[in-house]
């Protein structure tokens, strides 16, 4: 007790009381019963007023402070048990780094519940605990383990479900396990602080992750955003799976290395340079491109689901996406109208779905150094101009190309159809036993085509001269029989084709396209039946193999083949 006052001094304060257990470095406890600091000592009394002809006493002293309820030095390990009850002026204090602070009873203090001085420390949250007064984490983890439960305030000053009288400030690290955990409210990770699910999570509210922070799902695991306005500048990491489904979501910036990450059904707004994304799935949702543009880069993938509804979009024409070197495939449409495309040489654009994946950026010319192809059933199309450096590859499908194509890149058909239906001047290449090529400005093709099929399972579609009958295909060899001419005359229009390779024992056969042009093939084989073609030209003959065959409209009629003369020799 605090000593008695002298005269009309006042009484002293009481002494403070002592801690309920001390910890020394690298010690652990259990506790199942309860441990409370120890009560501060009474004050003292106070003077005699008359002493001095006052009248009054002089005040007594104040009582001691309750004592810590457990002390804890570097490394040392603290488990309250369900049963477990601590308290005093703070329940829990940590003095050094190291310390494990685990709670599934009640700890309380009368201003802190726990307090840590290090982000070397850590407090696990199991299910059932309660903590009365605040959470100081001293910059270390929070470890949300087992059960369900709800935390809200990240970054901030943050509520635990079930110990809404306790607040929580100061982790750098959050960490969530178990069966189910909700974030709610407004959270925030600064620059080196982090997020681990190694169970469910939820996010309903808002998450706000700077430059430099992280966010890491476990094997197995599953992180959700489901309230919107989340936005990411950092890292999210992990061979778990993250799901956006809210609306107004923004990757600024982002390191996407987590394995799986999916958006469904939603809006997620792209911006700045967004890197080593390994596979974002993305189904009938829209990907938004901001007017200062998106870079994506890391090899990864974006997988557009095989839905129309898919898109990647600019929020105006400014809006610029450039892909460095990533694959984005599947259906729906890349631009809507607004938005300029760069595919740069190591970038992928894929039609590999069933249905159709459709290039518009209206005004604004596509360039590409890459590779665009179409490799699905579904097809791939290009409405706008393109400035082409790298190559179109038909592999499967139907390859429209509406908008003019300028440039020195080439093109290659590896068994499914290129339809060309503007000017085009750049070198086609046949890899495959089938294919077509099909040509709206043939009159004026400048390019030189090579492996043209000597089996009849290729084809050129000339859509600006008519087919008139015998004789409209001749073929003048070079002399060295490493290429020549192929002309097709209407009588009218002229087109003159040039070939590279062998073709001095070739017989080419015209038929009509059915659409009033002309269809050349190699008239080596049995002629094709008298349908649409499909199955990637499978009517010209028996040895030929076909690619993923063709949607109905996909190729002009075959031709009525006539015995066309044999090739003219120079």
């Amino acid at each position: 007790a605090g000593g008695a006052g002298s005269g009309y001094a006042a009484g002293g304060d009481g002494g403070a009381g002592g801690d309920g257990v001390d910890l020394r470095v690298g010690a652990s406890i259990t506790n199942h019963g309860t441990i409370m600091g120890g009560a501060g000592g009474a004050g003292g009394a106070g003077g005699a007023g008359n002493l001095k002809g006052l009248g009054n006493d002089a005040p007594n002293g104040g009582k001691g402070a309750r004592g810590v309820g457990v002390m804890l030095a570097s490394g040392c390990g603290l488990f309250n048990d369900t049963d477990g009850v601590i308290g005093g002026k703070t329940g829990v204090v940590a003095t050094g780094p190291n310390a494990t602070v685990t709670n599934s009873g009640t700890i309380s203090g009368d201003v802190d519940s726990v307090r840590f001085s290090s982000a070397r420390d850590t407090l696990i949250v199991q299910s059932g605990a309660v903590f009365v007064g605040a959470i100081a984490g001293g910059g270390g983890t929070l470890s949300l383990a087992g059960g369900i439960g709800t935390i809200s305030g990240l970054g901030g000053t943050g509520v635990v479900s079930g110990s809404d009288s306790a607040t929580f400030s100061g982790f750098g690290s959050y960490v969530t396990s178990g069966t189910n955990w909700t974030l709610a409210g407004v959270n925030t990770l600064a620059g080196g602080d982090s997020l681990t699910d190694n169970g469910v999570l939820s996010v309903t509210g808002s998450l706000s992750e700077a430059a430099g922070a992280t966010i890491t799902v476990g094997a197995g695991d599953n992180l959700t955003f489901r309230g919107g306005g989340d936005s990411f500048s950092g890292t999210i990491a992990g061979p778990g799976t993250v799901t956006f489904t809210s609306v107004s979501d923004t990757f600024d910036g982002v390191r996407l290395t987590a394995a799986n990450v999916a958006v469904k059904t939603s809006t997620l707004t792209l911006k700045g340079a967004i890197t080593e994304i390994g596979v974002l799935t993305v189904t009938t949702s829209t990907l938004s491109v901001v007017a200062g543009g998106a870079t994506l880069s890391g090899g990864g993938t974006i997988a557009l689901s095989d839905n129309a509804s898919n898109r990647i979009t600019g929020v105006s024409a400014g809006a610029t996406l450039t892909n460095i070197d990533m694959t984005i495939s599947g259906a729906g449409l890349l631009g809507a109208g607004q938005m300029t495309l760069n595919n740069k040489v190591g970038g992928i654009i894929n039609g590999n779905g069933s249905r159709v994946l459709t290039l518009d950026t209206s005004a604004a010319q596509i360039a590409n150094d890459g590779l665009i192809e179409s490799t699905g059933a579904g097809g791939l199309t290009i409405q706008s101009a393109i400035a082409n450096t790298g190559i179109l590859k038909a592999v499967g499908g139907v390859l429209t190309v509406n908008g003019a194509v300028t440039g020195s890149g080439t093109a290659v058909i590896a068994g499914g159809a290129l339809n060309l239906t503007s000017s085009f001047n750049q070198n086609v290449s046949f890899t495959g036993a089938s294919g077509l090529l099909e040509l709206a400005q043939s009159q004026s093709y400048k390019g030189a085509i090579s492996g043209f099929s000597h089996t009849g399972a290729t084809a050129l579609d000339l859509v600006d001269v008519a087919f008139v009958g015998l004789g409209e295909a001749t073929y003048l060899d070079n002399g060295s029989k490493t290429g020549g001419v192929l002309t097709v005359s209407d009588g009218v229009h002229t087109a003159k084709i040039t070939l590279v390779g062998d073709y001095t024992t070739v017989s080419f056969a015209a038929g009509t396209d059915g659409h009033g042009g002309v269809t050349i093939v190699d008239a080596a084989l049995a002629p094709a039946p008298q349908q649409r073609f499909v199955a990637a030209m499978a009517g010209f003959g028996e040895k030929a193999s076909g690619p993923v065959p063709l949607p109905a409209d996909a190729w002009r009629s075959p031709p009525h083949l006539l015995a066309a003369p044999r090739v003219a020799m120079a």
